[in-house]
């Protein structure tokens, strides 16, 4: 059973109310950054973009949407932009993903890639595990120790995400690199920002990256 499959339902108690209007100023400053994981087949790599904001000022940037389904356990949405573009080799071929096919994001700031680190969320006082997942129309993407229980990468085909099982198993490539991020100074915008991709109407997206 994959690391999603066993991952914690957790509820969270606190209002909305309280969040927004305790937030700091420096909270609300929307951050960009680029996305690199080399080490796939073939010389293949990920190459990314996403911006957010920090809105609960935690240090995090978390996002858990529904696109139609039941409300996460957590509604957070703190990215305003993603995109991701897989090289392709002789395993995979080339594909884009977009924010609308994000399913699942934990970054903890300041660090130099996403899907190696315990993030604390003082809010809720515990661990999140940081990771990338992605599931399109035809194509998936996930990355990290929230999703897939290394810090490496797999690319592959059209997934269910009702039945995820081993996504390791359901992967057409691999690597072990960790993604590295980082940070594009202020003011130089997210021109490289790849736009399109193919949003997916998940239904079942109660789920949370918790250390097992």
């Amino acid at each position: 059973m994959s690391v999603i499959k066993r991952a914690l339902v957790l509820v969270l108690a606190v209002g909305t109310s309280w969040w927004f209007g305790a937030l700091p100023a420096k909270a609300l400053t929307n951050l960009s950054y680029t996305l690199f994981q080399s080490g796939y087949s073939e010389g293949a790599a990920v190459t990314g973009a996403f911006s957010g904001a920090d809105l609960d000022g935690n240090g995090l940037l978390v996002h858990f949407p529904t696109n139609g389904g039941p409300e996460p356990p957590i509604a957070h949405l703190e990215l305003t932009a993603f995109s991701m573009h897989f090289s392709g080799n002789s395993l995979s071929p080339a594909f884009d993903l977009a924010l609308g096919d994000l399913y699942g994001f934990v970054y903890q700031i300041g660090t130099s890639g996403v899907g190696d680190d315990p993030a604390f969320d003082p809010t809720l006082n515990q661990n999140l595990t940081e990771g990338i997942g992605m599931i399109g129309a035809n194509h998936f993407y996930s990355s990290g120790l929230g999703p897939n229980g290394i810090i490496g990468g797999y690319v592959g085909g059209q997934i269910d995400f009702n039945d995820l099982g081993d996504i390791a198993d359901q992967a057409l490539d691999s690597t072990d690199n960790l993604a590295l991020v980082t940070l594009v100074p202020e003011g130089a915008g997210l021109g490289m920002m790849i736009v399109g991709g193919l949003a997916v109407d998940v239904v079942r997206r109660r789920r949370m990256w918790l250390p097992g």
